[in-house]
């Protein structure tokens, strides 16, 4: 669930969410919901809440995960995005809508903000999971080779995220990368795997990617 998670707004490079102010991300997942109109419903209401942005996707190609509508937004405090999701989910109108024959509300997943770079907006957002969350040195280490094998693939931008309450998903990390190509995306993936530097810390710490999506951004 975790994984469905997408975003568009100019990034900024980071490293450090919690004190840098990237914030949090909390995202509720609905399985046969129409995207389009949990846009229409979701996102004023959330920004009234005070979301910094809602964003709306639907994973098209990942195993059990396909068909699911994720809607996601970042918060400055984990209270306050509670909070906002709660009225939401109260509405009567969006009560209506989600609990219409073949939709179902799948919950509520949250994470922290680690880094970003470039433009995180497009068409499409693909997502790749670690079965953990970079340290912060870590992160420092690989995010010049990083962005530089974004930049030669013609994506537009990328953001990481550690899930800090996601059920199985916790204490995992998702990469999202933005493009308006998969042809971009696919020449992303092989240039992370021709990275001596990428390849290497995924080596040398242990890590695997236990999970990769590409959902529609809406």
């Amino acid at each position: 669930i975790a994984s469905c998670l997408v975003g568009s707004e100019m990034c900024i490079r980071d490293r450090a969410g919690s004190d840098a102010g990237l914030g949090f991300v909390i995202a509720s997942q609905f399985m046969g919901a129409d995207p389009q109109k949990a846009v229409e419903l979701a996102r004023p209401s959330l920004v009234a809440s005070g979301a910094h942005y809602v964003h709306v996707s639907k994973t098209f190609a990942g195993g059990e995960m396909t068909g699911v509508v994720s809607v996601g937004s970042r918060w400055d405090s984990m209270d306050a995005g509670s909070a906002g999701y709660t009225d939401l989910l109260a509405k009567p109108e969006v009560q209506a809508e989600f609990t219409k024959p073949g939709q179902q509300h799948l919950g509520r997943v949250v994470g922290r903000v680690t880094t970003e770079s470039g433009d995180c907006a497009g068409s499409y957002v693909g997502v790749s999971v670690l079965d953990s969350a970079l340290s912060a040195d870590e992160a420092d280490a690989i995010i010049d080779p990083f962005t530089s094998v974004l930049n030669d693939s013609g994506c537009n931008g990328a953001r990481s995220i550690a899930w800090t309450a996601a059920g199985p998903s916790t204490g995992t990390q998702a990469t999202l990368v933005y493009t308006d190509s998969l042809d971009s995306y696919a020449k992303f993936l092989a240039g992370f795997l021709a990275s001596d530097a990428l390849v290497g810390m995924l080596a040398n710490s242990g890590r695997q990617i236990v999970s990769r999506t590409l959902a529609y951004n809406y």
